[in-house]
């Protein structure tokens, strides 16, 4: 999501700080997995994302990122989907989750950027947005949503709607795959 009046193509620029996709910069070319020293024991998937965005006053904006991150099953039978933002992402010292639940997706980003967006097929949620310009309240229509993560892995689909001050400030479609990976050797 773009606010209104912004410049487009600043990689990791303010800009690029709004909506679930502003995470995936990278264009036209394959990703590698993000590896560190600190994430290698606990990493335990690939998390591939593929956004396309349309606004109003522009054409489609299509997006993909890959990077390692843990998946998690929890006590209620729900799983948890988590990795490091970096530099490439623009959000650097941020942890996204994203926590799948039925019907329901909150995605959480806490540290440097700070937000709480929720998805449920055919409803609308109030979220507030953490900018560096301030903080935005933005409404979130998921018009269709599919899962089929489990323990193994697999797919989210997120087709939604974001709204600033009750106008369609854009359409999103999010795509998520995670496939487990194995341990690296120490």
């Amino acid at each position: 999501l773009r606010l209104p009046g912004r410049g487009r193509g600043r990689r990791g620029g303010a800009d690029r700080h709004h909506g679930l996709l502003n995470e995936i910069p990278i264009r036209a070319r394959p990703a590698r997995p993000i590896r560190s020293e600190r994430n290698a024991m606990t990493d335990n998937v690939i998390i591939s994302i593929k956004g396309k965005q349309l606004y109003a006053e522009s054409g489609p904006d299509e997006m993909e990122l890959v990077t390692s991150g843990t998946l998690k099953r929890d006590s209620q039978g729900g799983f948890t989907i988590s990795y490091q933002e970096s530099e490439l992402t623009g959000l650097e010292g941020t942890t996204t989750k994203l926590h799948i639940d039925g019907g329901r997706v909150t995605l959480l980003r806490e540290g440097n950027t700070n937000s709480q967006m929720v998805f449920e097929e055919g409803r609308r949620h109030l979220s507030m947005y953490e900018t560096p310009f301030g903080e935005l309240s933005i409404g979130i229509n998921t018009k269709r949503m599919r899962s089929t993560v489990d323990e193994a892995g697999g797919d989210l689909e997120i087709d939604y709607a974001i709204e600033i001050d009750n106008l369609l400030a854009g359409e999103n479609l999010f795509r998520l795959n995670v496939k487990k990976h194995p341990p690296l050797p120490q």
